[in-house]
């Protein structure tokens, strides 16, 4: 059995997201995975901690914008550098300017005309990458985005032509766009309809008005990196190219969700369900949110929607499920009960007339099961 370590400095959402499909991806391969957490302040330490082990390789979590947590020069064994800033051979990095692109493409779906974008005060490779790719897509569209300045937030949104699409370059930065519009008095997804990057479920799920937000490929991401440290520990003098992985779309939440012309109560009613759509809810449940009859409420919410209460409930477990099923190790029944289900078999019957095919065939076909 072969030692490997996998080393950050950071436990970050991302981080752990990837770690997970790493762990899985090892047992297949009998890999005794260990995860070591260094630290930034003391390389020797952790140098010296990666050499107790031994390992026969090391997988390097390199968290923007810090850079790499140990030096390259003093590994004794083949490594792969997990999302570097550097641009480094036996490395696996995110597409940034693919991300940017695809920010641009959900903002101009929504039929905004204005856009702009937040990256962090001090300019990281990765955050101008996204940036890139957003103003790139954009200008082909014949818009170009205002970019903050690095200073007075709350002044700068208060600025910008309303209503207005904004790309923030991680979800960190999006959690301080609805802070600082909030406090201008700014509405979202009124006035600032925000996407961010990273789908970091405590600061999306958790902000006061939840975060849309692109979901990068973690599971690709492991792949190609215990696929390259696996080929390197056979060839050790083999000069390995830099991999590239992609995202795997939009997680859709409030900060995105446009409804002209409807009533608040209709946006709180849509917020409930997507909060509470795991916990077992009923229509009758949504229907204590708002205010008008049965009938009328029902009529007015699939004029908006496009579909009934029950409907929207089943959009956002389905949804769930199909994420969920990316885990091979999951059982389909833990899956019913997570996403708020009591009958496998009516789940199961949902999902094929919903997506035409049973669960079972569509695990097997998404490539983030492998």
């Amino acid at each position: 059995m072969q030692t490997i370590l996998l080393i950050t400095d950071v436990e970050s959402t991302a981080f752990k997201s990837i770690a997970e499909h790493v762990a899985r991806l090892a047992r297949d391969r009998d890999w005794a995975l260990h995860v070591i957490v260094s630290s930034r302040r003391d390389r020797r330490k952790a140098e010296q901690i990666v050499r107790a082990w031994h390992p026969d390789g090391c997988l390097v979590y390199c968290a923007p914008p810090h850079g790499i947590p140990v030096s390259l020069d003093r590994l004794p064994c083949p490594c792969v550098f997990l999302n570097p800033s550097e641009d480094l051979r036996n490395s696996v990095r995110h597409d940034s300017v693919a991300t940017g692109r695809l920010a641009a493409q959900e903002l101009t779906r929504l039929g905004l005309d204005s856009f702009a974008f937040v990256g962090p005060s001090k300019p990281f490779a990765w955050s101008a990458a996204r940036l890139q790719g957003f103003t790139e897509a954009l200008r082909a569209c014949g818009r170009t985005p205002a970019v903050y300045p690095g200073r007075l937030l709350e002044t700068w949104l208060t600025t910008l032509p309303r209503p207005c699409g904004l790309f923030a370059a991680n979800d960190a930065l999006a959690e301080k766009v609805i802070v600082a519009a909030i406090a201008a008095g700014l509405a979202i997804p009124a006035d600032i309809t925000l996407l961010g990057v990273d789908d970091d479920t405590r600061a999306c799920e958790n902000a006061e008005v939840s975060l849309s937000s692109i979901r990068p490929d973690f599971a690709a991401c492991a792949r190609l990196a215990v696929s390259a440290l696996a080929e390197l520990i056979e060839q050790p003098r083999k000069r390995m190219q830099a991999f590239v992985y992609g995202d795997e779309g939009v997680v859709h939440r409030a900060s995105t969700r446009i409804l002209r012309g409807h009533s608040p109560s209709l946006v709180a009613a849509l917020e409930f369900i997507r909060r509470n759509a795991f916990s077992g809810i009923t229509p009758e449940d949504v229907l204590k949110q708002m205010k008008g009859s049965r009938r009328s409420i029902e009529t007015s919410f699939r004029a908006a929607v496009g579909h009934s209460i029950l409907d929207e409930i089943h959009a956002v477990r389905l949804a769930e499920v199909k994420r969920l099923l990316a885990n091979p190790a999951l059982p389909i029944s833990s899956i019913t009960i997570q996403v708020g289900y009591t009958s496998q078999n009516f789940l199961s019957r949902l999902f094929k007339r919903t997506f035409g095919v049973t669960m079972g065939e569509y695990r097997t076909s998404t490539p983030t099961a492998s």
